[in-house]
């Protein structure tokens, strides 16, 4: 009787495995799941001073794809996430160099701006704009 009741258990723990496996990821980046979805701008930080930056531009995440919108024009790029560092991605428009942004999504808002620093050990910083414009977005529902 142990022996049945071992091997249930040693069976249910394998179906439970397998299952959790099956947990479909976006396709690509499995850790830009986060990202995934439509953000729409809604301010920007540049010099310390937050301005309004409303429907100025979008962002659709799509497994490892990004569609990026701004003034009527669209810009399909590819996304990668910096496995180095947790804060970084890089965005690629076909046919161009790709671009460095640290980001961070903070009470339901992503935070990006531009890495314009070659030292792989900076870290970002979302609070004075002075680098690089902060720019803010809201996910759309």
């Amino acid at each position: 009787m142990r022996t049945l009741a071992l091997a249930a258990a040693l069976l249910a723990v394998a179906i439970v495995d397998v299952r959790a496996e099956d947990d479909p990821e976006p396709p690509g980046n499995t850790g830009t799941r986060k990202l995934q979805g439509k953000w729409v701008s809604v301010r920007k930080i540049q010099k310390g001073k937050e301005s309004d930056y409303v429907n100025e531009s979008t962002y659709v995440f799509k497994g490892d794809k990004v569609d990026y919108a701004w003034k009527k024009q669209a810009y399909p790029m590819k996304v990668e996430l910096d496995r180095k560092r947790p804060f970084a991605l890089t965005l690629t428009k076909e046919k161009t160099t790709p671009k460095k942004y640290y980001y961070k999504i903070e009470k339901g808002e992503l935070y990006l701006t531009l890495d314009r620093d070659n030292d792989p050990n900076a870290k970002p910083d979302f609070t004075v704009g002075t680098k690089s414009i902060i720019f803010i977005y809201k996910r759309e529902k």
